[in-house]
């Protein structure tokens, strides 16, 4: 039997936000793909993202219509095939496990609270260091002494 600690079902309905980091440039991992419908009835991609220098997870819906493309062509060449961006045409499941960096943003609202959101995807060169420190290499030390 597995316990868990209770909360009330009105502490919960209360308690809408999610974890955030602060605004800035990741490294993340897309962890899951799925083919979705939008609200208006466009075919629509959720990337379930996972912070590899911070914790975070973010949910990222691209819309197939006109008004996403640039997005579309950022997340390809930040995947390094700009070239499928260029076809037209893709299989998503080959988006599962791919790092990309991400400029993340922190959006507010009334249904889910503070959340953060993937503003744009970054070519390598475009990744800044200043913000929170959040994509500074770690130190390097290999034990040695000299």
């Amino acid at each position: 039997m597995f316990t868990f600690p209770k909360t009330s079902v009105e502490e919960l309905n209360e308690n809408k936000e999610y974890p955030t980091v602060a605004a800035g440039d990741y490294l993340l991992k897309i962890t899951e793909v799925e083919s979705q419908v939008s609200q208006k009835g466009n075919p629509m991609i959720k990337l379930t993202l996972v912070g590899i220098n911070a914790k975070v997870t973010v949910f990222d819906y691209m819309v197939n219509d006109e008004k996403m493309a640039w997005k579309w062509h950022h997340l390809f060449i930040a995947i390094g095939d700009e070239n499928m961006y260029i076809q037209g045409q893709f299989d998503p499941s080959i988006l599962k496990d791919k790092i990309v960096r991400a400029k993340l943003v922190i959006k507010e609202s009334a249904d889910h609270g503070k959340q953060n959101k993937v503003k744009d995807y970054l070519k390598p060169e475009e990744i800044t260091f200043g913000i929170a420190d959040n994509m500074a290499p770690p130190p390097f030390d290999d034990g040695i002494d000299f």
